[in-house]
């Protein structure tokens, strides 16, 4: 259990741990935080700016393309779902190609009304297009600059399965989906394993 979060009571905001006084009981193990200095750890500033830069662009392109009420309109209200499933159901192989994969790997996932209905709302009107092309794109920005925080910590302190931490705007956790996600897959679902 990684503890990184504090509660004054069940109604306030909740407070990232930065320093923890934990008393020892008898019979639990307490492991102090691994690093505890986030300073060495740096954002890869062309990663962040491409990923800025793309919001500035495409952002509305992305939220009208996942827009509750189009999506409900159009009888296809699981497509972020579907997209989630798409991205998870990649760990095992990689994410090159992945929008050029994705309408494949629908045409497998959904009946033929389904598909036709969501190939037909991405492509009309332009903006759908730009939406989910944009989303992909940040979803491999996102992942890229994830795996180098990652990578970061692992140098500092290796061995980790994966990385939990609470910061000023919410909590974060970083793990290889590639080695860890595979690998528990391939553990307890042997079946989704190709």
């Amino acid at each position: 259990m990684a503890i990184h979060t504090y509660y004054e009571d069940p109604d306030s905001a909740p407070v990232a741990i930065q320093d923890a006084d934990l008393k020892n009981v008898p019979g639990l193990l307490i492991v102090e935080p691994t690093v505890k200095n986030m300073q060495n750890v740096k954002l890869n500033r062309k990663l962040v700016n491409e990923i800025k830069q793309l919001v500035a662009e495409h952002g509305r392109n992305i939220n009208q393309f996942f827009n509750p009420a189009e999506l409900r309109a159009q009888g296809i209200t699981d497509l972020p779902a579907l997209c989630k499933q798409y991205i998870n159901s990649r760990i095992n192989t990689n994410f090159d190609n992945l929008l050029p994969d994705f309408g494949a790997w629908l045409q497998q996932k959904v009946t033929p009304r389904k598909y036709n209905n969501i190939v037909e709302y991405v492509q009309s009107p332009r903006s759908n297009m730009d939406g989910i092309s944009a989303a992909f794109t940040a979803f491999l920005a996102l992942h890229d600059l994830k795996l180098d925080l990652l990578q970061q910590l692992d140098r500092q302190q290796p061995g980790q399965e994966g990385w939990v931490m609470a910061t000023d705007v919410g909590r974060a956790k970083l793990v290889n989906r590639f080695g860890f996600s595979a690998g528990n897959r391939a553990l307890n679902n042997p079946e989704l394993v190709k």
